[in-house]
């Protein structure tokens, strides 16, 4: 099969180098745009990056690398590369430089960097033609899934769009989530790639047109959960670093936690594993309280707050003050009908009224809604009162979203 390159800009052309470098190991990537557009000045240059190589004896270097791409229609001309060269020699600290097109060079212009290398060797010339890149993005399907996914299998674009999210949190387009959806039973899944497209669908279609919790195993369901925690700290600097906001990952982590309360009928067990995630992936890790503090009792506050204020829209104990949610009942159709979510995120006042009538019978006259009391650390990471938090919070979920929720119809 070809690549079809008709339809990637030059501009297109030095993002998906871009990315490429990053898959390859590449570090301090900076992409020297320097104002709108490819043809704005660049000293020299379209990219430099850092690149560290080990050699005999554990001996390492880092090199500077200086990357020129060329997105052309013809063959790259001579006079183009050696003006390349010839701008780049002299420049002290310069260990690679790398010519970049998606065409190709004529071998009477690679002769004459040979020739040239003998005089000059420092800086190292290296030239990426079309065939060199192509080859790269096979064994990088991460970024081939970017521009070229009608190439790939289907399981290679899934691969493709997991890479993308762990290493650039970059999310697939809805109709690459689409046919993931489609061809889900043919997919080998794990862990990773469900919380890649999790994190994806909740700024998407938010779960009520693909929903993932139905047709995931539990456990499946419970590694990505665990995946996703244990990894919190880490991703959500990479969410930081790449200007996202970190909403759609903390989204998808309440999403599988409610999805596996709803399923998992052993809830001591799922305690303990929402406690102590690590004890899954490090048998020498010992639970923090700072970890505690910044990832789980977050997760579970979100997770209460979000049952508490759905439940709540016909509810006459408790009152969140206006009209906050427009269509709350539909919530709970994440994970049974085919219906659409829409809220006003103003701000909001909670009242509880412990004489009113719970709306699904769940808490009895005189008390308050749990799911709306103020949450202690220490009652959190007592598994006891977690335990009893959970059993609540499952039945909710029961009572709302309807008996067929008893049986998780997994085809993953």
């Amino acid at each position: 099969m070809n690549f079809i390159w008709d339809d990637i800009t030059p501009e297109k052309f030095e993002e998906l180098t871009y990315f490429l470098l990053d898959d390859l190991g590449f570090k301090n990537i900076e992409w020297r745009k320097g104002g709108s557009g490819i043809s704005s000045p660049d000293g020299g240059r379209d990219l430099q990056a850092r690149y560290t190589n080990f050699g005999p004896g554990d001996m390492l270097s880092i090199e500077n690398w200086w990357i020129e791409v060329k997105s052309r229609r013809k063959t790259l001309s001579p006079d183009t590369i050696q003006k390349i060269i010839t701008n780049a020699v002299g420049h002290s600290g310069l260990d690679v430089l790398l010519i970049v097109t998606n065409n190709t060079v004529s071998n009477k212009t690679i002769d004459w960097v040979h020739e040239f290398q003998k005089n000059f060797p420092i800086p190292r010339v290296l030239i990426w033609q079309r065939h060199d890149i192509e080859k790269l993005l096979w064994k990088h399907p991460s970024v081939a899934a970017r521009y070229f996914s009608e190439i790939l299998s289907l399981q290679d674009q899934l691969k493709g769009a997991s890479d993308s999210f762990w290493n650039a949190i970059s999310f697939p387009a809805i109709d690459q989530v689409e046919r993931f959806w489609i061809g889900r039973e043919n997919l080998a899944w794990d862990e990773q790639s469900v919380l890649a497209i999790v994190s994806s669908e909740s700024i998407l279609e938010g779960f009520v047109v693909r929903k993932w919790g139905r047709i995931l195993s539990k456990d499946l369901l419970l590694r990505a959960l665990i995946l996703g925690v244990v990894n919190f700290p880490s991703l959500f600097t990479k969410f930081h670093r790449s200007g996202n906001r970190q909403e759609p990952l903390i989204n998808a982590l309440v999403y599988l936690l409610e999805s596996i309360l709803i399923y998992e009928n052993n809830l001591e067990f799922l305690t303990k594993a929402i406690l102590d995630p690590h004890q899954f992936v490090s048998d020498s890790y010992e639970p923090t309280e700072e970890f505690f503090k910044l990832v789980i009792k977050p997760l579970l506050e979100e997770m209460f707050f979000e049952l508490a204020e759905n439940c709540s829209i016909d509810c006459q104990k408790v009152s969140w003050g206006r009209q906050r949610i427009k269509i709350s009942t539909d919530f709970f159709a994440r994970f049974a009908d085919n219906t659409q979510i829409a809220q006003d995120n103003k701000p909001f006042v909670t009242l509880q009224f412990a004489k009113s009538e719970c709306s699904i019978k769940l808490v009895p006259k005189g008390s308050f809604c749990p799911l709306v009391e103020d949450i202690e650390d220490k009652d959190l990471s007592n598994s006891e009162i977690l335990l009893q938090r959970l059993k609540f919070a499952r039945e909710v979920l029961f009572l709302r979203g309807g008996l067929n929720l008893l049986e998780n119809k997994t085809s993953i």
